[in-house]
């Protein structure tokens, strides 16, 4: 319980000091910018990047999840059509490496916008509570569940970590593991899917 109180003074304490590393507007419409670019182009990213094996499905997964609040599931769903022609646990492996390293755009968007906790905006407040609950009750392991599982609010689970004060090897490690384990999912869907034709 002290823990928990611990981390709330600190994203407190870190929102009244100007000292933490601050990300403006014109950051973050830069990343949505770049989001929208990468979701735009995501059919043809899928296409060519899937030539290129491994490295190919690195990029993918990468690349997909680098963007912020803009679902890019057409490069997610590139795994599963990679998933029928490469090894399926490799390929998964990865793909989560990818991933996980992608997601610490909204990572750190949150260390550096402590702002983001006096929006007025309900949605934001809502969601970023409601991931910010599961981390804050198992940090790590919180980590883990939300990208392991099909969230298509993830971005905010990684801002909620940032806002929090979590490390970032704390989260790249558990990010990682979790989306390794649900590319590896996603790879042997489309390795089964190959079996059923």
């Amino acid at each position: 319980m002290g823990k928990n109180r611990g981390k709330k003074t600190n994203i407190a304490s870190r929102a009244k000091s100007g000292k933490e590393f601050r990300i403006g507007l014109f950051e973050i419409a830069a990343m949505l910018l770049v989001s929208a670019i990468i979701w735009l182009a995501a059919p043809h990213l899928a296409r060519i990047l899937g030539r290129y094996s491994y490295f190919g499905a690195f990029l993918i997964a990468f690349l997909a999840s680098a963007t912020v609040f803009v679902p890019a599931g057409p490069l997610q769903f590139a795994i599963v059509g990679l998933g029928r022609t490469l090894d399926p646990l490799l390929l998964g492996l990865v793909a989560g490496i990818g991933s996980g390293i992608g997601e610490l755009s909204g990572f750190f968007i949150g260390q550096g916008s402590t702002h983001l906790l006096k929006t007025k905006d309900k949605t934001l407040k809502w969601l970023l509570k409601l991931q910010s609950s599961i981390l804050t009750r198992w940090a790590g392991a919180g980590v883990f569940l939300l990208s392991a599982l099909p969230n298509p609010f993830f971005d905010f689970a990684g801002i909620a970590a940032g806002l929090m004060g979590m490390k970032w090897y704390e989260f790249l490690f558990w990010c990682i593991a979790g989306r390794i384990v649900r590319f590896i999912m996603l790879a042997y869907a489309g390795a089964w899917s190959v079996a059923w034709i």
